[in-house]
C-alpha cells in the first residue's frame, strides 16, 4: 500500500506531530508499505524537521497553496498518479476545499480525515455540531473515513460508520543533538533556584487560558510566592496587549516569556509545575510530554483533559477560576519531582500503541 500524509503544518518546530510520523513511518516501512510527505510550501524554504524526514530516507514534497485552485487540483493528481497513492490521510485541514468541493481528485482512493482538534472556543457548540454533522453526511456519502482525538468531537459525526478515537501517543523522537538537564536550562532562562517556575503553552492566548495563568500567577506573586510563570511560544508585544485587559502587569517579574524550542522536554524539566488551563482542546501533546518527565501538572476541568487526572502529580480546578487555579498550582508543586505512576500512563499513551492503532486503520480503509 502506498500511503500519502498530507498535512497543512508549517510551524518552525516539528514537536510531538513529526516525531509521530517518524514512529509511524518506520512501522509503515517494517510492515511492506510506502510512505509519502506534503506539506505547504513556505516563503522561508524548508523547515529544519522536513529535512530531518527527508535525511531520513522519505519522500517530501511541498505543494504551492497560494496559486490557483485549478493548480493545486492539477499538481495534487500528479503526487497522487506519480506515487500510486492508495490512501491519502489529512492532517489540520489540509486540502479541506478539495475534499469538499472536487472530490473527483481522489477518486478511486481512501481518503481518511484526521481531527486534531475539540471544539473552537467563542462559537457556538450546537451551530458547531450542526456543521461537523453535515461534513459527517458528506463524508459517509463518499467513503471517506474519520479520526479524532476528542473523544466528545466523534460524536459530533453522527453519520459516520468508519469512524475513530484515537488519542494521541508520546514520541520521544525530536530533531535535537543535545537535551538540556533541568540546571542547564533554568540558568539559560534566568529562573533562581528558588522561583517555582510555572510553564503554559499560551500561542493561542484566549483558548490556552493565558489570562486565567496570568491572574493565578499574580495572586501568587502578590501573596509572597516566588513565582514566576513562563509563557512558550507566540509574540511577547501580542501577549502584552492581551494580558493588559486582565489587570496584570505584562511586565511583571512573575512573567517570564519563552521562545519555543524543538526541545521542549528540557523547558518541563527546567519547570516545577506545568499548567493546562485551556477553555478547548483536542488531545494535548504538551500533558504527555510533561508528565514524560516526571514534572507536576495543573489542568483546567474541561472533559478532554481529565485523563491526566490518571497521574498521581495532577491537581484540576474550574476552568475559568483563577483563584482555585493558583491553588491547584501549589498543591502540584508540592507533589515535587518524585517518582510517580508515569510508567504506567506513558505505556497507555505509547507511541507503539498509536501507530498499530492507525495502521489497523489504514488496513480497514483499503478493504
Amino acid at each position: 500500500m502506498n500511503i500519502l500524509i498530507a498535512a497543512y503544518y508549517t510551524a518552525p518546530f516539528g514537536g510531538n506531530f513529526i516525531g509521530s510520523l517518524q514512529d509511524l513511518a518506520l512501522k509503515i516501512r517494517e510492515k511492506g508499505d510506502n510512505i509519502v510527505f506534503l506539506f505547504p510550501l513556505i516563503q522561508s524554504g524548508k523547515r529544519p524537521w522536513m529535512e530531518w524526514l527527508e535525511n531520513s530516507g522519505y519522500q517530501v514534497i511541498l505543494a504551492d497553496l497560494n496559486v490557483k485552485e485549478e493548480q493545486q487540483i492539477e499538481f495534487l493528481r500528479e503526487v497522487l498518479d506519480k506515487n500510486q497513492i492508495d490512501l491519502i490521510h489529512l492532517h489540520f485541514d489540509m486540502y479541506f476545499g478539495l475534499v469538499m468541493h472536487h472530490s473527483e481528485v481522489f477518486a478511486k482512493r481512501k481518503v481518511l480525515i484526521h481531527d486534531h482538534m475539540g471544539y473552537s472556543t467563542g462559537h457556538s457548540i450546537i451551530k458547531q455540531r450542526i456543521k461537523f454533522a453535515l461534513y459527517s453526511a458528506i463524508y459517509f456519502k463518499r467513503g471517506y473515513g474519520l479520526i479524532t482525538v476528542s473523544e466528545q468531537k466523534k460524536k459530533a459525526y453522527p453519520f459516520l460508520a468508519k469512524k475513530w478515537y484515537i488519542p494521541n501517543g508520546l514520541s520521544l523522537k525530536r530533531n535535537v543533538d543535545h537535551f538540556a538537564s533541568r540546571e542547564e536550562t533554568r540558568q539559560e532562562l534566568g529562573v533562581q533556584d528558588d522561583q517555582i517556575l510555572v510553564t503554559l503553552l499560551g500561542w493561542d492566548m484566549k483558548r490556552k487560558g493565558v489570562d486565567i495563568a496570568v491572574q493565578a500567577i499574580a495572586k501568587l506573586y502578590e501573596e509572597g510566592h516566588h513565582v514566576v510563570l513562563g509563557l512558550i511560544g507566540g509574540d511577547v508585544e501580542e501577549y502584552h496587549s492581551f494580558i493588559k485587559q486582565y489587570g496584570v502587569d505584562p511586565d511583571s517579574p512573575c512573567i517570564l516569556y519563552i521562545e519555543s524550542r524543538e526541545d521542549i522536554y528540557s523547558l518541563h524539566r527546567a519547570a516545577d509545575v506545568f499548567l493546562s488551563a485551556s477553555r478547548n482542546e483536542g488531545f494535548p501533546y504538551a500533558i504527555l510530554e510533561a508528565l514524560s518527565q516526571e514534572t507536576p501538572v495543573v489542568i483546567s476541568d474541561i472533559t478532554e483533559t481529565k485523563w491526566a487526572l490518571e497521574y498521581e502529580k495532577c491537581s484540576m480546578y474550574p476552568v475559568e477560576d483563577a483563584k482555585t487555579c493558583a491553588d491547584a498550582i501549589m498543591r502540584s508543586f508540592n507533589f515535587g519531582r518524585g517518582e510517580s505512576n508515569v510508567e504506567t500512563i506513558i505505556d497507555r499513551y505509547s507511541i507503539n500503541k498509536w501507530c498499530d492503532n492507525l495502521i489497523e486503520k489504514y488496513d480497514i480503509m483499503k478493504k
